[in-house]
């Protein structure tokens, strides 16, 4: 078994050549053999494989049949690659939306020319190794297409609610087919280039000097928003906003005619972590009020996740 690049003998999973071979004594002067080949090769993947025959008699050659071009001596080893992002970010990042589409780029390697091929992708749980159910359904894309050329990428497109995933790592699988036939499988939790990260934040406020969630109406006080995040895709810059908000009638909070906002950007080295937002005011006109604290999450300026709760006693100062 020769790689149809290279010319080169290709080897099993073992390192070992790939060859076979079939004794047999001819009772006509034309007829047919077979010889099977039978190996590991997950190694494959993505190669065009050519047969090379060699015949033999009584120890010496007697034919020979060598043709990198021969179609008939070819056999195809698709391989499935992705690269899964938001279409908003174009990165590895969403938010909690409504509206989120995800775009998977699919290459495809070792595809025969001709030959129709249907690609079919879901969306998983990464942590589970389930797959994604939103009002009863999953989440699937299927696209047939016939291949021009030995190497393609194509497309898939995800298209979900994603309000009640926050905090949920996504990865896609995909599945390559010809005539009903699975050719090959692209299913690997731990992909990063397959992963779409949906993050979650939660907080925790109080006064900087005091301590706790009670601040003295005096001329400058601090209020500390320690913003806790999970599912960040680490090493891209983040920015994350905190505002205060009034709990009696759930409006931002002004102080001549500035509202009450504070922002930190940060580059997290992990998905899961914690940032401070301080937030600095003249605290004696709010005397006799209770605040909250609300807080966005944005990449590149687009928001990927918010904390906006009036009656959450955490962000409550």
């Amino acid at each position: 078994l020769v790689d149809k690049k290279t010319g080169k003998v290709l080897q099993d999973d073992a390192g070992k050549d790939i060859t076979a071979s079939t004794e047999f004594t001819a009772e006509k002067a034309n007829g047919t053999v077979d010889v099977t080949f039978k190996f590991s090769g997950v190694n494959l993947a993505g190669k065009i494989t050519v047969v090379f025959e060699n015949m033999y008699t009584e120890g010496k050659e007697v034919a020979v049949h060598a043709d990198l071009k021969d179609e008939k001596q070819t056999e195809y080893f698709p391989s499935v690659h992705t690269t899964a992002t938001s279409n908003d970010t174009k990165d590895h990042v969403v938010g909690a939306n409504e509206k989120v589409t995800i775009t998977d780029n699919v290459a495809l390697k070792a595809l025969k020319l001709g030959t129709e091929y249907t690609l079919s992708g879901i969306l998983m749980n990464a942590e589970t190794g389930k797959e994604i159910v939103i009002d009863g359904k999953t989440i699937a894309a299927r696209k047939t297409f016939t291949a021009d050329a030995h190497e393609m990428t194509i497309p898939l497109t995800y298209e979900l609610n994603a309000s009640d995933l926050a905090g949920t790592t996504t990865v896609v699988f995909e599945n390559l087919y010809s005539d009903g036939a699975l050719l090959a499988v692209h299913a690997d939790t731990k992909d990063a280039e397959q992963t779409v990260y949906i993050p979650e934040i939660h907080t925790t406020a109080k006064d900087q000097t005091t301590q706790i969630n009670h601040t003295e109406a005096k001329k400058q006080a601090t209020i500390v928003d320690t913003v806790y995040y999970t599912n960040l895709l680490p090493g891209r810059e983040y920015t994350v906003t905190g505002e205060l908000r009034n709990k009696k009638t759930g409006y931002p909070i002004s102080i001549g005619g500035k509202r009450l906002t504070g922002s930190t950007t940060f580059t997290p080295t992990s998905s899961e972590g914690s940032v401070d937002v301080l937030i600095t005011f003249d605290a004696s006109v709010l005397e006799g009020v209770t605040v909250v604290a609300f807080e966005t999450l944005t990449y590149k300026e687009i928001e990927i996740a918010v904390h906006a709760d009036i009656n959450d006693e955490g962000q409550t100062v």
